[in-house]
């Protein structure tokens, strides 16, 4: 995301002139309006120097479809008990699209979070260890939480012990059945395939009718194919 304005030409260092009254043009609206919203981004854990616009997807028609339907209804619809979980392999955009969905919320003014799961259980197993970790109180609080690469042993550490999945099963259960706040996940493994002896059973027993059962999971592969707009179901009818 570009930090240095550039200048439309019509006004004089963002602003216009007219006898004593002074306006802010929209070039210089529009370059404010930008760096919030990078700010909005580093605050809530996304720190890439890209934009983030669901326009420059490709990918699966349905779920990218799903996906817009799920952003303009946000505040109403599925602003509650929603949840995503977007799966395919790597290189299909799933993280790129968590990160649009949250730039147009954040541009709604609905808080966000992102995190990555290891680093989820690193915070998880600090509480009960110290006692207390800002983070996850953050994580609770704001209204979309992303877990990136989430249920990949190749990308999660499980202590042979199993000592953190208590901590996660309680995070995620309180979070998405008791307060209602909506997760979305992305993740190389299905719901259905999620290893039970590393992330328990109670956990992918979660997910799947939390999720899976309410056409939640959506599908990210690697056919590409122009995003138009479809005809597809309200999401959990």
């Amino acid at each position: 995301m570009k930090t240095q304005i550039e200048y439309c030409g019509k006004c004089i260092k963002g602003y216009l002139y007219n006898g004593d009254i002074v306006t802010k043009c929209d070039c210089l609206k529009q370059f404010q309006d930008k760096v919030n919203l990078q700010s909005a981004l580093m605050r809530a854990g996304i720190y890439d120097d890209a934009e983030f616009s669901i326009s420059n997807i490709k990918g699966n028609v349905e779920s990218i479809s799903k996906i817009r339907k799920y952003i303009e209804n946000i505040e109403t619809t599925f602003n509650r008990k929603s949840h995503l979980y977007l799966v395919g392999p790597n290189g299909t955009q799933k993280s790129y699209t968590s990160k649009c969905i949250i730039t147009e919320c954040l541009k709604k003014n609905i808080t966000c979070k992102f995190v990555i799961m290891n680093d989820l259980l690193s915070y998880l197993t600090d509480i009960y260890e110290n006692g207390y970790n800002e983070n996850i109180e953050k994580f609770y609080e704001c209204d979309i939480l992303v877990i990136d690469d989430a249920f990949d042993t190749k990308k999660v550490t499980i202590f042979k012990s199993g000592y953190q999945i208590p901590f996660l099963d309680a995070f995620l259960r309180k979070r998405m059945e008791q307060l209602g706040k909506n997760i979305i996940f992305t993740s190389n493994v299905f719901i259905d395939d999620i290893n039970e002896e590393k992330f328990s059973r109670d956990i992918k027993n979660l997910l799947q009718r939390s999720i899976l059962h309410r056409q939640g999971q959506l599908l990210f592969d690697t056919v590409y194919s122009s995003i138009e707009d479809s005809d597809i179901l309200s999401m959990w009818n």
